[in-house]
């Protein structure tokens, strides 16, 4: 089923079918390839690919989490990854859960016309279904694009991982 986030825009966003793999295929290489421009450790983009693509869905699959797209008029033009149910075990905390966006990434032609807020939505939609109190993410800090906006849509930081180069 398709769930139109925007009627005005005709974003649908919906769970990953097989036939969407180009199209996802595509953005992983974009996101990869965008956050390569920011952290040299990542791996090169053409090794993001299928493996990749299957790593994200059974991950998302064991946290009780989706693989969800958007769609407009039938191009891929955004994907997200939910992970619903993660258990926090850390040893000086009390246990817990949280859900967790593992990836997010809409076209860079597609960007401004809320179809990241929409996928943001709906991974919150889902994380109050699976009855997470807290939704998390991971952005590099050198990307302050994102940042700003993840800030906007009311996330807040949580843990800072201070690195310093020893070379």
């Amino acid at each position: 089923g398709c769930r139109l986030a925007r009627r005005m825009s005709g974003i649908c966003i919906r769970d990953f079918r097989e036939a969407d793999t180009d199209g996802v295929l595509t953005l992983i290489a974009a996101l990869q390839g965008h956050e390569l421009a920011l952290y040299d450790r990542m791996k090169p983009v053409d090794e993001m690919g299928d493996a990749y693509l299957d790593h994200i869905k059974s991950e998302a699959e064991e946290h009780g989490g989706a693989l969800i797209v958007a769609e407009i008029r039938g191009q891929i033009l955004g994907y997200a990854t939910l992970l619903a149910q993660v258990a926090c075990e850390d040893i000086d905390e009390i246990p817990n859960s949280y859900a967790y966006i593992g990836d997010l990434m809409v076209a860079e032609t597609s960007r401004g016309q809320g179809i990241g807020q929409a996928l943001l939505h709906e991974c919150e939609n889902r994380a109050r279904k699976a009855e997470q109190r807290w939704l998390r993410l991971g952005v590099l800090a050198a990307n302050s694009n994102a940042r700003a906006a993840y800030c906007a849509m009311g996330f807040r930081e949580h843990l800072l991982t201070l690195e310093k180069s020893l070379r």
